[in-house]
C-alpha cells in the first residue's frame, strides 16, 4: 500500500491543521501589506497583466489576447467587485489585484493537501501543505502581491502532475479493456492547455518535462530492484549484465509510458498546428545559449546562484528527511516526487525563474520529512509509570521528551524567518515601487499629456506603462526592449551634456527621462551599454560617472539647461530619490 491509512479519526484534526495553514497563508499577506513602504503589486512584470486588465475594463483592446497570464482573473474578477460593491474600475481591480495573489496561494493549498492526501496520507499532506503557506519562493507569489503567470502556473502544474499519478489507479472497463489510463491522460492534457492559454508553451513543456522524468526514473529503479533481486541470486556478472536490457523493458512496461506517450502526441499535435516547433526551438536555444554562455541580461533566465536557493534553507531538515525516505522506500509516489524535483531542479540550473516550480515538489518531499518528524504514535506507547499521591501516573519517556523538543524547534525554525521574510518581501526597491517611485510616477499620470512618451531604463518600463499611464521607451520585452535602444538609454544615463541627452530622446520621441537612486545596482549593466564597459560595483556611483547627467541630476544640483529641466519633484526638494527631466521642447506640465 503506497499510502499511510490514517483512519476516520483523523478528520478533525486535519481540517484544523488546513485551516491553521490557510489562516497561516493569508497572515503572511497581511504582515506584507502592513510594510509601510509595500506596494501592494510585487513584480515589474506583474504591471503588464494589471495593466491588460485596466485596458480590457475600459474597453479597449488587449495587446496579448491570449496566454495573458493572469489577465483575464484580474478583469472579469473586478467587473464582479465592481457590479456587487458598487467600486469604480479602479477601486475594484485593486481590491482584485491584492486578494488575488492569496487566493490563488490558497487554492495551491487545498490542491497540495488534496494530492499529497492521496499519495502518503493526511499527515504528509497536512506538513506540504504548511510549507506551501511557508516556502518563501510561495510567499512571493501569494503573499506579496505577485500578479505574474508563476503562482497559477504552479498551482496548474502540481495538479497535472497529482492527475498524472492518480491515473494510474483508474480503472474504467470498455469492451473488457481498461481505458482508465487513457481517460487519465486526457485529464492530465486537459491541465496542459489551461497552462498555454495561461503562459502559452513553456508551462506545458514544464509538465512534461516532469512526466518524462518520472517514467525514465520509474525505468531506472526498476531495473535497478531487478538487478539487487539477480545479485541476491548469486547472478555472476557476465549474466547479469546480459539481463539489464531485458530488466529495462520490463521496468518499462510497468511504467507509465502508455499515459506520457498519448499525452505527448496530442500536445506535439498542438504544437505543430501553433506556435510550431521551429518557433520553440529558436527559444529554447535562446533560453539556454544565453544561460550557459553567461550573457543573458534577463535576471531570472541567468543560472541558478546560491541566493536563489535560501528560500529553501529553513525547510532544510524535513526536505532532507523526506529525500531519504522516497530514496529508501522507491515506491511510485516517491518516484514521482523524486522525478518532479530533480526534472525542475535541473532546469532551475539554466534558467533561475524555474525554481519556483521546483517549489511544489520541495513541499511535497518536506511534508514527507514533516510526517515522519511529528509521527507521535510509535512514542505515545512508550510511557514510564510513576508512583504519585493521587495514584500511578504515567509519564512520557526521555525519547518521547526529545523528539517534541525536536519538532518545536523545527517549527519554530520554519515559521520564524517566513513570518519576518514576509514583512520585508518587497522591500526591495526594483522588485516593487516605493514611496517615492509611487508619487513620481502619480505625477506622470496627472501633470503630463496623455500621449507623452517616457525614457528610462527597461527595468521600470511596466511601471510606467501601468501606474504612470505613459509609453515608455523601453520596458520589460512587450513594446521594446533591444540592444540598440538600450545603448541609447545607456547613453542618456552616463553623458555629461544634457544636449547629448535631449538628442537621444528626441531621437525616440521622448518627452521625460526619469532617473532613481534604484539604478546605483544596475549601473555596471547601463554603463556595459552606454560606455561600452562595465563601471562601477553597484553599490556606489563610480568615479567614471562623477560629472553624468545620472550624477547631476541625483547626486548634484541640475535645474536645467542643454534641452532639459527638472519638473520632478518641487526645485526646493534636495537629495531627491526620484527625478523626472523634460525636453523643454515639450509644454509645461500643470502645476509646474
Amino acid at each position: 500500500m503506497e499510502r499511510e491509512d490514517d483512519g476516520s479519526r483523523t478528520t478533525v484534526p486535519a481540517a484544523l491543521g488546513l485551516l491553521a495553514a490557510a489562516v497561516l497563508a493569508i497572515g503572511i499577506r497581511l504582515l506584507h501589506l502592513a510594510h509601510p513602504g509595500h506596494h501592494y503589486i510585487l513584480s515589474p512584470d506583474s504591471h503588464f497583466f494589471h495593466w491588460q486588465a485596466a485596458r480590457w475594463l475600459a474597453g479597449d483592446s488587449v495587446p496579448v489576447a491570449w496566454h495573458g497570464g493572469l489577465t483575464y482573473p484580474l478583469a472579469y474578477g473586478a467587473r464582479l467587485v465592481g457590479f456587487t460593491c458598487g467600486l469604480s474600475d479602479s477601486s475594484a481591480l485593486r481590491v482584485v489585484g491584492t486578494l488575488l495573489p492569496p487566493a490563488i496561494g490558497l487554492v495551491g493549498l487545498l490542491v497540495m493537501y488534496w494530492g499529497v492526501g492521496r499519495l502518503y496520507g493526511r499527515r504528509a499532506a497536512l506538513g506540504a501543505a504548511f510549507l506551501w503557506a511557508l516556502l518563501g519562493h510561495v510567499c512571493w507569489t501569494q503573499a506579496a502581491g505577485y500578479l505574474d503567470r508563476d503562482g497559477l502556473s504552479m498551482v496548474l502544474l502540481s495538479g497535472g502532475v497529482f492527475v498524472f499519478h492518480l491515473s494510474r489507479r483508474l480503472r474504467v472497463m470498455v469492451r473488457g479493456r481498461d481505458v482508465g489510463w487513457a481517460l487519465g491522460s486526457l485529464a492530465v492534457l486537459a491541465a496542459m492547455v489551461l497552462l498555454v492559454l495561461e503562459w502559452l508553451w513553456l508551462g506545458a513543456v514544464l509538465l512534461v518535462v516532469v512526466l518524462v522524468a518520472t517514467v525514465l526514473l520509474e525505468v531506472v529503479a526498476g531495473t535497478v530492484v531487478r538487478a539487487a533481486r539477480d545479485l541476491d541470486h548469486r547472478v555472476d556478472e557476465m549474466a547479469l549484465v546480459g539481463r539489464l536490457p531485458r530488466h529495462a523493458l520490463s521496468a518499462l512496461a510497468r511504467s507509465s509510458w502508455r499515459q506520457v506517450a498519448l499525452i505527448l502526441a496530442l500536445g506535439l499535435a498542438v504544437v505543430v498546428f501553433k506556435p510550431g516547433l521551429p518557433y520553440i526551438g529558436r527559444m529554447a536555444a535562446d533560453v539556454l545559449g544565453g544561460a550557459v554562455s553567461g550573457t543573458q541580461d534577463v535576471g531570472e533566465l541567468q543560472p541558478l546562484t546560491i541566493g536563489d536557493l535560501l528560500a529553501y534553507i529553513p525547510m532544510a531538515i524535513p526536505l532532507l528527511a523526506g529525500l531519504c525516505l522516497a530514496v529508501r522506500r522507491h515506491r511510485a509516489a516517491d518516484i514521482l516526487s523524486l522525478a518532479w524535483l530533480s526534472s525542475m531542479g535541473l532546469l532551475a540550473v539554466f534558467a533561475s525563474r524555474l525554481v519556483l516550480y521546483a517549489a511544489p515538489a520541495a513541499c511535497v518531499i518536506g511534508g514527507l520529512g514533516l510526517a515522519w518528524f511529528f509521527n507521535f504514535d510509535g512514542f505515545s506507547s512508550t510511557l514510564r509509570y510513576v508512583e504519585t499521591p493521587l495514584g500511578v501516573a504515567a509519564r512520557p519517556s526521555g525519547r518521547f521528551i526529545l523528539r517534541a523538543v525536536i519538532c518545536t524547534g523545527l517549527a519554530i525554525l520554519l515559521v520564524v524567518p517566513s513570518v519576518a521574510g514576509a514583512y520585508r518581501l518587497g522591500a526591495s526597491g526594483r522588485v516593487a515601487a516605493d514611496r517615492e517611485w509611487e508619487e513620481a510616477l502619480g505625477f506622470l499620470n496627472r501633470e503630463t499629456p496623455a500621449e507623452a512618451v517616457v525614457m528610462s531604463w527597461w527595468d521600470y518600463g511596466y511601471w510606467i506603462l501601468d501606474m504612470g499611464g505613459r509609453r515608455p521607451v523601453v520596458d520589460n520585452g512587450y513594446y521594446s526592449w533591444d540592444d540598440e535602444r538600450l545603448r541609447d538609454v545607456g547613453r542618456a544615463y552616463c553623458t555629461a551634456d544634457p544636449a547629448e541627452a535631449a538628442a537621444v530622446m528626441a531621437a525616440h520621441r521622448a518627452d521625460y527621462l526619469v532617473f532613481s537612486r534604484r539604478e546605483v545596482e544596475i549601473l555596471p549593466v547601463i554603463s556595459r551599454y552606454g560606455e561600452g564597459e562595465e563601471l562601477g560595483d553597484g553599490r556606489s556611483v563610480p568615479d567614471e560617472l562623477r560629472d553624468s547627467l545620472y550624477w547631476q541630476a541625483l547626486y548634484g544640483d541640475f535645474r536645467g539647461g542643454g534641452g532639459l529641466r527638472r519638473v520632478y519633484p518641487a526645485s526646493d526638494v534636495e537629495e531627491p530619490e526620484v527625478v523626472v527631466l523634460m525636453r523643454t521642447a515639450v509644454a509645461s506640465p500643470a502645476g509646474t
